[in-house]
């Protein structure tokens, strides 16, 4: 349909003239292409305000960038001082991590499994630079070990939260509960790395966490108050 542009008067599209005041009729051809003439050819020039994704990537640059020109000045103080690089070795390497952790941490960060895998991966890293750097032989008896039993206490916790209908006290339950055999297996490791596996200072920090970890279960199971915390987290 048509329109006068003297009187206004809506008018078949092959009529020529209006009927009432006899002015012209302009037909107005449509567009053609997929693209509406309403719409800009670059979205980017119409954006007033920087999307989530854009200060996102803002701020990892803005991180990195200052991670790098400390990484340049530990450098440049170190060759002044020795005409070599010898000590700054060390918090370069943890700077180093540092970017590992920020990128795992950025691009990461809506998968629990991958992020947590990312983090061991980056505190591998870190652990075995400086083992090798300071020439220690105490990574692969107790860090690793470490590093492996505490990814897989995260991949349990994640597929037990997982299996929870209502996600609420139970949650703060296994926390205390995980930390409790965390504390046990570091515990452990450090005495099997000694020489003997035996059992000291975990007995009575994980006996004081255990009190905890019955009272969030008993509030969940026993008492059921309801503390969803689905809807506020986004499990």
């Amino acid at each position: 349909m048509s329109y006068c542009s003297r009187c206004g008067v809506e008018v078949e599209s092959q009529i020529k003239n209006c009927p009432l005041c006899d002015a012209p009729i302009q037909h107005l051809e449509e567009p053609t292409g997929s693209r509406s003439w309403m719409q800009p050819t670059d979205d980017k020039l119409f954006r007033a305000f920087p999307t989530s994704v854009d200060i996102k990537n803002r701020v990892y640059l803005f991180l990195t960038t200052l991670l790098v020109m400390a990484s340049l000045i530990l450098w440049a103080v170190d060759f002044i001082d020795d005409n070599s690089l010898t000590w700054s070795w060390i918090p370069t390497s943890g700077i180093l991590a540092g970017f590992f952790y920020l990128t795992v941490f950025f691009n990461l960060y809506k998968s629990f499994l991958r992020l947590t895998l990312g983090l061991m991966g980056s505190t591998v890293f870190l652990l075995s630079t400086l083992n090798y750097l300071t020439g220690a032989q105490w990574f692969f008896p107790l860090g690793l070990p470490i590093i492996v039993g505490l990814q897989i206490l995260f991949t349990f916790s994640f597929a037990v939260i997982k299996n929870f209908k209502i996600r609420g006290y139970n949650i703060f339950g296994l926390f205390f509960a995980v930390v409790a055999v965390f504390l046990i297996l570091v515990d452990g490791l450090i005495h099997l790395y000694g020489g003997t596996w035996n059992l000291s200072w975990s007995i009575i920090t994980s006996f004081s966490l255990f009190p905890f970890c019955l009272y969030f279960f008993f509030l969940h199971y026993g008492l059921h108050r309801v503390l969803d915390l689905t809807r506020s987290f986004h499990f």
